[in-house]
């Protein structure tokens, strides 16, 4: 499914996009600002275990109060019950790096859109790594 495809999805029903993020770090925290503008609500936040882990998203991401939503561990995130459309996904520059969240997210049917430098070539940077993440997309009827 191209992004044309995945444009007509939300255009159909005309919802704003579901949004997990991955990564509870700054460009995260820039997109979240803007997507709760827009009305686009954040449907969870995911990040590796750590100090992060249980805060309150509002307060970390620089909306300097707390919005509810609890930084969840990414090991235990149940992604199918979070209802999201799409995964920010900003963890790593690397493409392997990232593979084990496009897996997650793509298995469970959530389009991904990543910030790594690697993602916008993945096929120069690593084509076996490509080739499964093209094709956990398309199985998965995503992007």
């Amino acid at each position: 499914m191209g992004s044309a495809a995945c444009d007509a999805r939300f255009a159909r029903d005309n919802s704003p996009p579901r949004i997990l993020l991955q990564g509870a770090g700054l460009f995260n925290g820039l997109l979240s600002r803007q997507a709760m503008k827009k009305g686009w609500p954040i449907v969870a936040v995911a990040n590796r275990a750590g100090v992060k882990i249980g805060k309150d998203w509002g307060r970390l991401s620089g909306m300097k109060r707390d919005i509810g939503l609890l930084i969840e561990d990414e090991e235990y995130l149940d992604v199918a019950a979070t209802g999201a459309d799409i995964a920010v996904v900003a963890m790593s520059d690397r493409l392997r790096d990232n593979l084990p969240s496009y897996r997650r997210y793509l298995s469970a049917g959530i389009n991904v859109l990543c910030l790594g430098c690697q993602s916008y070539f993945p096929q120069t940077v690593d084509p076996e790594v490509a080739e499964e993440i093209d094709g956990l997309a398309k199985e998965h009827g995503v992007t």
